[in-house]
């Protein structure tokens, strides 16, 4: 394991508050065979192939501020649209070589069960596709910044104060880059908790988990995400004062049309 992820976890509250939203629900994923978030495939670098998901178009670009309820339920909505059969989205990104779960199960060590990756798996793949719908580049995170998510959350949580636990934990909510989705895929692990069938229905205790892992992927795409568009504008910003350096046209820079930079 990498980077010394301890195999275990320190929080030991059980059902998290979570505000309920009024959105759709419908039937919690079936049971399937324990997921693997690790590849068993050998690692030949002499014949690396870069993963598929890299060689697709850019998603939407973000908005210079977080997501409001309504723009947080509609991407949800619409990546549920996508994969009305939610394990279906887990298959999609596995298919491209998405390389987020493999980074997570490396992190999680033994956090999990199975029987919990396996419900929360497909949770977090609508949760990918809401910040890159279908057909689109998911962000690429980073595994470093991953695990310092994983351990800068997992120590907010555990430092919260049990006499002013709900109020510590709703600003906890409020501090996450997408504080309206990280409310709705909340709203999501509980509603299919409490409809899952007995064989797959997570424990009370592994919520608390669950909305740590919530809470780092969300925060964590939105920086990829932004990072990205960061670098686009500085090579665009570097290419053009070059240009222009060299006595180049603005209008021919931009194509004929007017571009701010």
């Amino acid at each position: 394991m990498r980077n010394g992820w301890p195999h275990g976890f320190p929080l030991s509250r059980a059902a998290l508050p979570a505000r309920r939203l009024q959105i759709q629900t419908f039937d919690p994923p079936p049971p399937r065979a324990p997921i693997k978030l690790t590849s068993d495939s050998p690692e030949d670098e002499e014949y690396y192939n870069e993963p598929e998901f890299l060689n697709l178009p850019a998603p939407p670009a973000l908005p210079d501020r977080p997501w409001t309820k309504a723009e947080a339920v509609a991407r949800f909505e619409q990546a549920l649209k996508t994969f009305p059969k939610i394990t279906q989205a887990f298959d999609y990104l596995i298919e491209m070589d998405y390389t987020l779960f493999q980074d997570l199960g490396e992190i999680a060590g033994d956090l999990l069960s199975d029987r919990e990756r396996q419900f929360l798996a497909p949770i977090l793949s609508l949760l990918v596709l809401a910040f890159a719908p279908r057909g689109t580049c998911p962000p690429e995170i980073d595994f470093a910044d991953l695990s310092e998510a994983f351990r800068r959350e997992t120590a907010a949580l555990d430092n919260l104060s049990n006499k002013r636990f709900e109020e510590q934990f709703e600003q906890w909510l409020v501090g996450s880059s997408q504080p309206q989705l990280l409310e709705v895929y909340l709203s999501l692990v509980v509603t299919l908790s409490d409809q899952a069938p007995p064989n797959i229905r997570p424990t009370n205790a592994s919520r608390t988990s669950f909305f740590i892992i919530l809470r780092v992927v969300i925060d964590e795409l939105d920086r990829a995400m932004r990072k990205a568009i960061k670098s686009v504008r500085l090579l665009t910003n570097a290419v053009v004062n070059r240009a222009v350096s060299r006595g180049a046209d603005m209008e021919v820079i931009c194509g004929g049309f007017v571009c701010a930079v």
